[in-house]
């Protein structure tokens, strides 16, 4: 489950429209409002697309999307 929490930390930092990021993660509107938000889980192609959009460590990315429950 994804860290909505964290996640939003880092969207904050990177200073990139909603609009940037969905582009990037080759994605919808939707479905990124439905990601960030918790409503459904990333794919692993999207982890690895907002790895690097971000710039995470391993440990970070971990955090983010492979806790066990949601904040």
């Amino acid at each position: 489950m994804t860290n909505v929490s964290l996640l939003r930390e880092e969207i904050q930092k990177c200073h990139k429209s909603p609009t940037e990021i969905a582009a990037e993660w080759g994605m919808s509107m939707p479905t990124y409002y439905s990601r960030t938000s918790g409503n459904s889980e990333f794919k692993a192609s999207e982890i690895m697309a907002a790895t690097k959009t971000f710039n995470l460590t391993r440990t970070r990315r971990d955090q983010i999307f492979l806790t066990k429950s949601v904040n």
